[in-house]
């Protein structure tokens, strides 16, 4: 496909991953008989999205999740509120858990109780002075994005919840093949006042490609010889796979100087799937169009879709571009898929096309 390969100095580079650390979120109102307590929870610092925020203990009724909000460092905060009676919530113990690229995160919410009658104080909803979350370690795998459009694809093994600053991190194969060199971001110190560090370890297509389990151990003094232990191993895609895109509606070339055009991939797995275009065969810059998803398929077990859509001038469209929806996913043979369409065509054109979009997938120095 013309004017897709990667040329150097050409992908923007992807921010370090982060793992969520979380946090309880506390009021009280009502504190008469009857009252009601409410309380919630706060995932802040993760990168990349998505993440999921589910309750334990609590009924789906009682809780509202907010959405996403991208928060000034480049990484994202996820929050989550639970309302319900004052009686309901004494001695209860309620568990947020989030999950974050395969790894789950969770922080307990025990309820206080404290007996509510006469003037006591009514029973609230506050963390355990020592509950704080214990050690962690995720192994982040590449995105398809870092793979097969940037130079230097990586894994980053998070440590997180540490209360020094200074662990030793190990990595291995499972083949028992060498590693490349791996390089030690900065430690962040996180809003409990412990530390996040993270390990990246260069590596090549090839390498992840081959089934290989790459595994961190993490040294941490408060653990004495027993590391943290973190893995990342390739998920296997899976078939059938479906890519569909649309025209601008006839309508809004009426009423508009803007022509939508949209793209479905759907029946996908694993989650991870790479979206982008292409106008006149040339990449188009990421902030021109818009990606919703992936999200789960309604009623299938396991898959995923994603939609994509870029509003581009009508004269443009009028004068016959062509433009592309290039989806690339392990379960594709040949990796990707493109899509085509134009104003004489009007319906797409289903071609199968196989890329070279990185030199790392078949040479690795």
């Amino acid at each position: 496909m013309k004017g897709f390969s990667r040329r150097k100095g050409e992908a923007t580079p992807t921010p370090p991953a982060h793992s969520p650390a979380l946090f309880p979120l506390i009021s009280c109102s009502g504190c008469d008989e009857g009252g009601h307590v409410t309380f919630g929870c706060l995932a802040s610092g993760f990168f990349p999205l998505p993440a999921q925020l589910t309750w334990g203990g609590v009924a789906s009724s009682q809780a509202k999740n907010f959405p996403e909000v991208r928060t000034g460092s480049g990484s994202y905060g996820l929050s989550s509120r639970v309302t319900m009676g004052v009686a309901e919530a004494e001695g209860g113990n309620f568990r947020c858990q989030v999950q974050h690229r395969g790894s789950n995160y969770g922080l307990d919410i025990p309820g206080e109780g404290r007996g509510h009658t006469g003037t006591s104080a009514p029973p609230r909803i506050s963390p355990s002075p020592y509950a704080r979350p214990s050690p962690s370690v995720t192994v982040l795998p590449p995105s398809l994005q870092d793979l097969y459009l940037s130079e230097h694809p990586n894994l980053t093994c998070v440590a997180s919840n540490l209360k020094s600053p200074d662990p030793k991190f190990t990595w291995s194969r499972s083949s028992g093949a060498a590693v490349g060199v791996a390089t030690s971001g900065p430690a962040r110190r996180l809003p409990n006042g412990q530390w996040e560090v993270s390990s990246v370890l260069g590596i090549c297509a090839e390498d992840w490609n081959s089934g290989d389990v790459f595994t961190c151990r993490v040294g941490v003094a408060e653990l004495g010889d027993t590391p943290l232990v973190g893995s990342a191993q390739k998920e296997n895609g899976e078939r059938p796979f479906w890519v569909f895109v649309f025209p601008p509606p006839p309508e809004e070339l009426a009423a508009s100087e803007t022509a939508t055009l949209t793209c479905l991939a759907s029946g996908f797995f694993p989650r991870d799937v790479l979206v982008t275009w292409t106008q006149q065969d040339a990449p188009v810059h990421p902030g021109r169009f818009s990606i919703l998803g992936p999200a789960p398929d309604a009623g299938s077990s396991g898959r995923f879709s994603v939609y994509s859509k870029m509003a581009v001038p009508a004269d443009e469209w009028r004068r016959g571009d062509v433009f592309t929806c290039v989806v690339g996913h392990d379960g594709i043979e040949m990796r990707f898929v493109q899509r085509s369409l134009d104003k004489m065509a009007a319906r797409p054109a289903n071609v199968n096309v196989s890329v070279v979009l990185a030199d790392s997938d078949t040479v690795c120095y």
